[in-house]
Order: structure tokens, then C-alpha cells, then sequence
């Protein structure tokens, strides 16, 4: 094929036409050149549409390309649609009903109110780009039929997430502040990652109305990231992804940082041949606040181990090349996404890069901030069954979902 269509729809199914958005494709195959070749394509494209009458919409890719592709798309207005896809159906959500203190957006009745107030406060993103509907897809699933029950859910999406929580923190007291003046309840705080570190430091103060903390996947007791694709980040990679790893979230969660690379020459590119490792200093967060219900959430089971062979193949000419598997990448817990488009822009021969295995990031101890055979610190926590594979960091099964709708009725 040489263009992806596809069709846009809201909530309720009806096509929206005439939309201009902007399109975001994320391309995983072949493309094929001219004289018949193949070569792996995981490129990720932008681009402006506008939606015929019956909601159709056409991305033209400029070459020929075999394989799957996922979507993303965004309105040329600030936070008006976040989406779902189900084969070439993207799915919107509708806008906000109105905005809070800080530009922070707010979904659910906001009079006549019946049911419980959730603020999901977003965490670490490299490219600070998520918006605060994309926050809605992602907890669509608790947060949908929450709304259903008269509930309202608001999102609190920072300018910078890289920025380290004691900076973060005032503005989500702000926000608390400003949705429980508007809607005269207390508040049910999610804190989405490196949100729930945000939280945590934001909720030293005692005062705030706020009646229930969860933490989603949240490194209380830091981070993996596997040192040898550190050290390819940082020599490989473009500002857009080096940044983000010097950024002082990173540094604050991250257990240890790539040091002393030794590289070897692989073809025309070097390689991390030795990678010896330097810890960051530990996490120093307030202690759990006990003048409120606290419930931790994380994405991989207490026991079973990942077991990741190959994180990123390298692809040069007549060979490849992988990075191998370390210790921390074979801990139960959640597995890294955002890094599943890495790629390199032909430096030194190299030819292109993916991720193979989705390295640890988020270990499950950190995520319940208790060891294996600890008692979390928290009133409820939930986490998959030793049996179960380990989710990606940025999804929500329907067992999280049903638990965290749960304790957030309570």
C-alpha cells in the first residue's frame, strides 16, 4: 500500500467530517523499493488531514510500505480529541466539559454531581507532547464508567513532566484545590507513574481535601533502564532522546547510569563492548500520607521473572548486532514502551535499530514499594498474577481497571 485510510468516529459511532487533525502514524513492516527490494520500515510519520462527509480520512506515505501501522491523532485545538483504534476505526473523545485552575481540564458533570472526583495526575513523558485526552484513553477503562456512575475526572497534565516532583508538586496542590472548590468534594488523586512520585511529594501537606491516593505503575523505588542501550541513547540517538535521560526525573528515578563505555568498532559503527555502571542516589520521598486511603497499582506479577533474550537489534550491513539482557531486565514488573521507535538516522553505516524485547523499567517491588514477601505500605494494592505475562508500562488491563474503579467508589 502507498496510503493508510481510515475512518474517525465519535463515543456514539457517528462519522465526523470535515475534521482537521493532525495525524501521527507509527509504520512497523517493509518498505519496498523500486526495484523490488525490501528494507524494515518502523518510521513514524506526521502529517495534516481533513476528514471527508463520511468521516474517511487518507494519509499518503509517499512510498510503498507492507505491514501494520498504528495511529495517533490530534485537533488543531488544544485538548479536543484523544482516540482509540480497532482496525482502521479511530474512535475521539469529546472535549472537556470546561477548565480548571491551570488549564486543567475536567470530563464529567459539573453540576447536579452524584458520584466520586478523580484528578489523574500524567507522569514522565520524553517528548512532552501526551495530552491530557490521550490520559483519558489510557484510563478510559476505570474512568469511563466512573463518569457513568456521576463521577467526574480531571487531568492534570504538566508543560514539563521532566522536571523533578518538588517542582511539579505546587501546581497539583493548585489543582486539587481548585477542582475540590468547584465541585465541593473531596478528591481521589491518580497518580499516573512518576505522577504518583508527584503526588506523594504534594500530599506532605495535610490540609488538602483529598480522600484517596493511588499510584499507577509508579517507581517509588526507582527505575530500570537496561545501561547498554543508555549508552546507544546517548551516542546514537538525536537531542529529542538524550535529553529526556539527563532530565532530572530520570535522574531521580533511574537506580544506575551507563559509565566508562568502552566501545568497539562494529563495521562502520561503534558499539558498547563494556558498560560499567555508576548507582544515582536513592529515591528521598515523604512517607505515605496515613490521614488518607493510599492504594498502589502496578503492571507485573510479585514472583515471576521476565526473561528477555535480545533488547535492540542493530541493522548494518551483512551482520547484526543485539544488546543483551542484563539482571535488572529479567526482575518481575512493567516492561518499557517508550522506546519502542527508537531509531537511528543512518549514522556510521548504521542501517536502522528497533526493540526486539521490551526491556524491566518499572520493577514490581518499586511499583508497590514492597519487596517480595513485604506487606505494601498502602491500605489496597493490586498487581497481575505470578502466572501472568507483565503488561507494557502504559496499559491499563481490564482486572487494574475494575480495581482501581473499585477503590475509587469507595
Amino acid at each position: 500500500m502507498d496510503a493508510v485510510t481510515f475512518t474517525v468516529r465519535d463515543r456514539a459511532g457517528r462519522p465526523q467530517s470535515r475534521c482537521t487533525l493532525r495525524v501521527t502514524l507509527q509504520l512497523s513492516g517493509e518498505r519496498i523499493l523500486p526495484d523490488g527490494c525490501r528494507v524494515p520500515c518502523f518510521d513514524r510519520l506526521q502529517r495534516r488531514i481533513i476528514t471527508d462527509s463520511r468521516g474517511l480520512a487518507s494519509v499518503p506515505l509517499g512510498f510503498s510500505f507492507e505491514g501494520g501501522w498504528k495511529a495517533q491523532l490530534a485537533a488543531l485545538d488544544l485538548e479536543t480529541l484523544a482516540l482509540t483504534q480497532s482496525g482502521d476505526t479511530l474512535t475521539v473523545f469529546e472535549p472537556p466539559d470546561r477548565m480548571l485552575s491551570d488549564n486543567t481540564p475536567l470530563w464529567g458533570p459539573t453540576r447536579g454531581k452524584n458520584g466520586p472526583v478523580a484528578l489523574v495526575v500524567m507522569g514522565f513523558d520524553a517528548s512532552n507532547a501526551f495530552t491530557a485526552t490521550q490520559m483519558m484513553q489510557l484510563m478510559a477503562r476505570a474512568t469511563d464508567p466512573l463518569r457513568a456512575a456521576g463521577g467526574s475526572v480531571a487531568i492534570l497534565r504538566f508543560p514539563n513532566s521532566q522536571l523533578a516532583p518538588e517542582t511539579l508538586a505546587p501546581r497539583l496542590r493548585r489543582a486539587i484545590l481548585a477542582l475540590a472548590e468547584a465541585l465541593r468534594d473531596r478528591v481521589a488523586v491518580v497518580g499516573i507513574s512518576t505522577g504518583g512520585l508527584t503526588a506523594r511529594v504534594a500530599l506532605a501537606d495535610k490540609t488538602l481535601p483529598v480522600r484517596t491516593l493511588l499510584t499507577y505503575d509508579t517507581p517509588h523505588r526507582g527505575a530500570n533502564l537496561n545501561p547498554q542501550l543508555q549508552a546507544l541513547i546517548r551516542r546514537y540517538a538525536g537531542p529529542a532522546m538524550i535529553k529526556p535521560l539527563e532530565s532530572p526525573i530520570a535522574r531521580l528515578i533511574l537506580r544506575e547510569y551507563a559509565s566508562e563505555i568502552r566501545w568497539h568498532r562494529r563495521g562502520l559503527a561503534d558499539w558498547p563492548e563494556r558498560v560499567l555502571c555508576s548507582p544515582w542516589a536513592p529515591l528521598n520521598l515523604p512517607e505515605w500520607p496515613r490521614w488518607c486511603r493510599t492504594v498502589a497499582l502496578s503492571n507485573g506479577p510479585r514472583q515471576k521473572n521476565n526473561t528477555p533474550q535480545t533488547l535492540l537489534t542493530l541493522w548494518q550491513p551483512f551482520r547484526q548486532e543485539h544488546v543483551r539482557a542484563s539482571a535488572h531486565d529479567q526482575q518481575p514488573g512493567s516492561l518499557l514502551s517508550g522506546l519502542a521507535g527508537f531509531s537511528t538516522a543512518l549514522p556510521l553505516g548504521l542501517a536502522g535499530a528497533k526493540i526486539r524485547d521490551l526491556p524491566t523499567f518499572i520493577p514490581t517491588e518499586s511499583a508497590l514499594d514492597a519487596a517480595p514477601g513485604q506487606a505494601p505500605p498502602t491500605d489496597a494494592f493490586y498487581c497481575l498474577p505470578d502466572s501472568a505475562p507483565s503488561l507494557l508500562h502504559d496499559q491499563l488491563s481490564e482486572e487494574a481497571a475494575r480495581f482501581l474503579l473499585r477503590q475509587l467508589l469507595l
